[in-house]
């Protein structure tokens, strides 16, 4: 089981002249994150005077194309164990009330779109696969916000002793191992691009011959490069079950768990 989504876009460039674009990007934070595509979405306007939790505002940055004005940022919750749908979406809301209060007289206008994530840790933030417990987007002419909302169901004390019964590994083990997993999935991709390179590279716009020559190799290797990639995936996964002295099935449960309770993804190394 892949653990970290990988965006098939730059690799559709090779049938296709056109590359992704910001929107596109944007759009892509639900299909990257498996738990999101039954998230709830509600497009109202939500009473926020009942909102009293503490969040930090990590990055918030404003930008403008035409008329429209664009608000982004990502938030990280001061609190731990925030789970309540309405809570999320209370809280959402507060923001960009506040966001728009605070621009209001703004040179170059007030935000009309906006795109806010809220995180339950720095980690999960700084995963970049949209690993937030909670989004609000506008877009420009829409008359309410959209909030969506991802909430990580508290697990119990009998349920944590329970796997660590089925496991034989702690909490903090069994979360070392996920990590290695990704790790060892991540650095097979990189190994398997390396061989049989199928991303395309950037060249300059009027070069269509380089360009080509690009997608002609990249259509070779697609075979290549998914095989290549299973093969190093398998070994790196026999090698994690030798050196933590596990089964399958044990690792199966344990990445069951981390994408049940929305274990944050080790940020990606640079070989």
């Amino acid at each position: 089981m892949k653990l970290r989504p990988f965006s098939l876009c730059c690799i559709i460039t090779v049938f296709a002249a056109t590359s992704c674009s910001t929107n596109e990007a944007k759009n892509s934070d639900k299909a990257s994150n498996p738990k999101l595509l039954n998230e709830k979405n509600v497009s109202k306007k939500i009473d926020v005077k009942s909102s009293s939790m503490r969040y930090t505002i990590l990055t918030e940055e404003i930008s403008k194309s035409g008329d429209k004005v664009l608000y982004e940022a990502k938030v990280i919750l001061d609190e731990s164990n925030v789970n309540q749908d309405n809570d999320l979406r209370v809280l959402a809301q507060g923001i960009h009330d506040s966001i728009v209060a605070k621009h209001q007289d703004r040179v170059g206008g007030n935000p009309n779109v906006f795109n806010i994530q809220i995180f339950s840790s720095l980690e999960h933030a700084n995963s970049g696969l949209a690993q937030w417990i909670a989004q609000l987007t506008k877009a420009r002419n829409d008359e309410f916000p959209t909030v969506a909302t991802n909430p990580t169901p508290n697990q119990s004390d009998s349920e944590k002793n329970s796997l660590e019964t089925m496991t034989g590994k702690t909490l903090d083990q069994r979360k070392k191992i996920w990590n290695e997993m990704i790790e060892g999935q991540d650095r097979a991709l990189y190994l398997a691009e390396k061989k049989y390179p199928i991303t395309l590279k950037s060249v300059d716009a009027l070069n269509s011959k380089a360009l080509e020559a690009q997608r002609i190799i990249a259509r070779q290797n697609m075979d290549a490069n998914y095989e290549y990639e299973q093969q190093l995936n398998d070994q790196f996964e026999t090698a994690l079950l030798k050196k933590h002295a596990i089964t399958k099935d044990v690792l199966s449960k344990i990445i069951n768990e981390g994408e049940d309770y929305n274990w944050p993804i080790p940020i990606k190394k640079s070989y």
